[in-house]
């Protein structure tokens, strides 16, 4: 069985990029293997991006064919812009001058093996590296082969991701037409339909150009009506009614933060690594990779806050899933009211928090800040229920109103759909029988034995807390017991920092679920005080591990750590009941209906309609039981009922979708 030091999966630019920088050891006995479907993929692409003038690091300059010094965006009613690209230039580099450049060291180099395979499965790390053993991979054409370490650029992505797809035609013309100092970045002039569309035309000269109809959209039209659609362009804006088709082209890019790398690695001291797409490679908001690519065989460090800009591309995505219509006015408002070297800096991610500012003033402000609200509405109701609590005369009822309504709805709603998440085959009679069932039992041992119960029902809080913030690094790692328990750990942070917080406040409602008086008085406030602050380091330390574990893996920051101080503040800051509500409402609740809504490709108006019947029927009888016996902490025995039922199908839902 062959056996390298280092195996790639994925033959593409970054694939490339990687072997090309290993094989530059000298070592005469290394022995790396690259692996693709599709050895000539790279050679059928083409790459064009901007880049900084005085800025190196592409390691193929010198094969640029063409370049571009202007550029011009025009608006949907005509309107043109015509600038300079100033301190940068754009680019255009064929993937088949890449690949014939690369063949005359890197493909050449004897210590470089190519299989020309997809790779099925790669053994259990975990089992080989207690063993001392290589990896084991296997292949679809049934060779196994062994490696030490292995660089991955396949991904995969959510079924409703957005997806920008193109179709191009490079086209030849009888007489001068197209201005070769100038490429035409957007072209809104076209049909939008509810998508983001528009052309984009790449001069080689008067009479020569590549002229590309591009979508942004979550639904894909065909081929054929994507070509319809760019000749009646051509022949309607150009004024071209015949012209040559020299070669055609097209391709899709996922638009998406959410990227699954097929082969994900284990945890931080891994020996798989995500390198390409699958290590985030691809700007979520754009879609162009060439210059990241490039970069990131340079310098692998994250600058701080750089996890800002994933907030600016969710949003920004968000605002063109919701209305495709706006992206004409956002992205010419975007350009024709800010310099060039700004906007070009700023989707480099390489601009200033000023600078950014002053872009964000020049956009339509209302449908980025329905989105901002729509993507983080805890830090929202958590501000305004703090703000009813600190100002004077408001009373003490302000600081329930929003988190009070937010659990009638959203917080008790969302798990209102639990039936619709269960596979098919455990449906109907074979759905409810069990749920109902973990209901009853939990309501039995509430009376039997309301400590165990207790106990329980914090263990299995802190785990569903944690599983729900944590998901993406659980599902990477295949449930590796390491990020299972600090999931787990951020999870009891999230359960119990508000209750030994507000130890005073809790202390009344401990004795009175346990049914004995004086129980909960067993740690004095200072001491219950210096739990939760234990409590909360633990958590950032966990947050912080998991952070670094979800860069490695996807190449996108996750902002755990400073999120765990927000949720500390806010907890701090409000009542104990309050508090944790705005928590389990606009927080945990919010972000498992948007998953669920996601996964199962419901419109907020369809999620309502499900889930409304049972949201009412759980209210009502919770208040019936509550009026009967006459007995507040009902509600509370109810909660963690209905909690025991749904932790386990949305664990299921986490695991399968």
């Amino acid at each position: 069985m062959n056996r390298f030091d280092t195996l790639i999966i994925g033959g593409g630019l970054s694939g490339f990029l990687h072997a090309r920088s290993i094989l530059k050891h000298e070592d005469p006995n290394l022995k790396l293997a690259l692996v693709d479907p599709d050895p000539e993929s790279l050679g059928k692409k083409t790459f064009s991006s901007w880049r900084r003038k005085d800025l190196h690091g592409n390691p193929f300059s010198h094969l640029v064919t063409d370049h571009w010094e202007h550029f011009r965006i025009v608006g949907p009613k005509g309107e043109l812009l015509h600038r300079r690209f100033d301190a940068y230039v754009y680019e255009r580099i064929p993937g088949d001058r890449i690949l014939s450049f690369l063949g005359q060291d890197t493909l050449l180099d004897p210590r470089l093996a190519r299989f020309s395979a997809s790779v099925e499965r790669i053994t259990s790390e975990i089992e080989e590296s207690l063993a001392g053993r290589p990896l084991q991979v296997e292949l679809d054409s049934g060779q196994k082969v062994l490696s030490d370490t292995i660089l991955t650029s396949v991904a995969q992505y959510p079924r409703d991701s957005m997806i920008q797809y193109f179709l191009g035609l490079e086209i030849e013309t009888d007489f001068d037409v197209f201005d070769p100092t100038s490429v035409v970045l957007m072209d809104f002039r076209v049909p939008q339909e509810g998508a983001v569309r528009f052309v984009y035309i790449l001069p080689f000269g008067t009479r020569t150009a590549l002229a590309e109809f591009t979508v942004f959209s979550r639904n894909r039209i065909p081929d054929s009506e994507c070509e319809e659609l760019l000749r009646s362009y051509l022949s309607s804006k150009l004024g071209l009614e015949t012209f040559r088709v020299i070669r055609k082209e097209s391709g899709d890019i996922p638009m998406s933060l959410e990227v699954e790398p097929r082969f994900a690695p284990a945890f931080l001291d891994s020996r798989v690594r995500t390198i390409g797409g699958a290590a985030g490679r691809v700007k979520p908001s754009t879609g162009y990779s060439f210059q990241r690519n490039c970069r990131a065989l340079n310098s692998q460090k994250h600058p701080l806050f750089s996890f800002r800009f994933q907030v600016y591309d969710k949003i920004l995505l968000g605002v063109l899933g919701q209305n495709g219509n706006l992206g004409a006015e956002i992205f010419y408002r975007l350009f024709s009211r800010n310099p060039e070297n700004r906007v070009f800096a700023f989707l480099d991610e390489d601009s200033s928090l000023l600078d950014e500012i002053r872009i964000f003033m020049t956009l339509p402000l209302r449908p980025f800040l329905q989105q901002l609200f729509l993507q983080y509405p805890f830090v929202f109701a958590t501000g305004a229920t703090c703000l009813l609590h600190l100002l004077p005369g408001t009373g003490t009822i302000a600081v329930w109103l929003l988190p009070l309504a937010g659990l009638m709805t959203i917080g008790i709603g969302h798990g209102s759909i639990d039936h619709w998440m269960a596979p098919k085959t455990v449906r109907g009679v074979a759905f409810f029988l069990p749920y109902l069932g973990r209901i009853f039992l939990f309501l039995l041992f509430c009376i039997l034995a309301p400590l165990l119960v207790l106990l329980v029902f914090i263990l299995q809080s802190a785990d569903h807390f944690g599983e729900a913030q944590w998901h993406r690094a659980i599902r990477y790692s295949k449930n590796h017991l390491a990020v299972r328990f600090f999931s787990w750990l951020w999870g009891l942070f999230a359960s119990l920092f508000g209750v030994l917080f507000h130890w005073n406040e809790s202390t009344p409602i401990l004795n009175t679920l346990l049914r004995k008086t004086g129980f909960a008085e067993v740690l004095s406030t200072a001491d219950a005080c210096l739990a939760s602050l234990m409590l909360l380091v633990l958590a950032v330390f966990a947050a912080h591990t998991l952070d670094r574990y979800v860069t490695r893996s996807s190449g996108y920051r996750h902002a755990g750590v400073l999120s765990t101080l927000v949720l500390a503040a806010s907890f701090a800051a409000l009542p104990l009941l309050p508090g944790f509500l705005c928590f389990f409402v606009f927080w945990h609740s919010w972000d498992s209906v948007m998953f669920q809504r996601s996964r199962l490709g419901w419109s907020s108006t369809q999620y309502f309609r499900r889930a409304f019947p049972f949201t009412a029927l759980s209210i009502l009888g919770s208040f019936a039981l509550m009026v009967t016996l006459q007995r507040w902490e009902v509600f509370f025995f109810l909660i963690g009922a209905l909690t025991a039922a749904h932790a386990p199908v949305m664990s299921r839902f986490f695991r399968e979708s």
